[in-house]
């Protein structure tokens, strides 16, 4: 029905509302609403949708993947992913032992940019993020949630890190982060 709506309003010029009939009644409520004038609005239908995608985080030091739901239509950027790998785990899965793999200051200003470079994204983060990484505890894992969240997104092969603009051999000293990065299966939960 939402579907429904908002290709209707979307590209016929001059309609902005729709009325249903199903099985020759009008339809008077949906999803629990009462319509106004027995019509639909873009507005009634784009808060009922929401789009699923996943982000890594980690449990007994391997990553794991968890759902997460945007509300609207559309694709989920890159930036909301990594806005949400940066709030963590909700209440529910850190009960279940799920842990957060970036620190929870972290903010959107500390994504500097994104874009994409043949079969690489490129990710220029901010200093903060570098001093992030350098103090939060397990470098792999954090590096590997970010790599694997951006290839699930993106589909391309290959993660590279810039900082400030710059890329930079090491941060916490477990990782050389100079290069690109793959995706490394092994270290995802079975």
């Amino acid at each position: 029905m939402a579907a429904l709506v908002l290709s209707v309003t979307g590209f016929i010029p001059q309609v902005t509302t729709v009325r249903i009939a199903v099985g020759g009644d009008w339809l008077e409520s949906w999803n629990g609403q009462t319509l106004t004038d027995g019509t639909l609005r873009r507005s009634d239908v784009l808060s009922r949708l929401t789009t699923d995608y996943t982000i890594c985080l980690a449990r007994s030091g391997k990553l794991v993947r968890v759902t997460r739901t945007a509300m609207g239509y559309g694709a989920v950027t890159l930036r909301q992913r990594l806005l949400a790998l940066m709030a963590g785990p909700s209440t529910g899965e850190g009960l279940a032992g799920i842990e957060a793999t970036l620190p929870s200051w972290l903010k959107s200003g500390d994504v500097l940019g994104i874009t994409r470079d043949g079969d690489t994204l490129v990710i220029n983060l901010s200093e903060a993020f570098a001093s992030g990484i350098r103090t939060f505890g397990n470098e792999q894992l954090l590096c590997y949630s970010l790599v694997t969240t951006l290839l699930d997104a993106t589909g391309l092969r290959r993660v590279a890190f810039l900082f400030d603009g710059k890329a930079v051999d090491t941060l916490a000293g477990t990782i050389w982060w100079g290069g690109t990065f793959l995706a490394a299966p092994s270290m995802l939960e079975e």
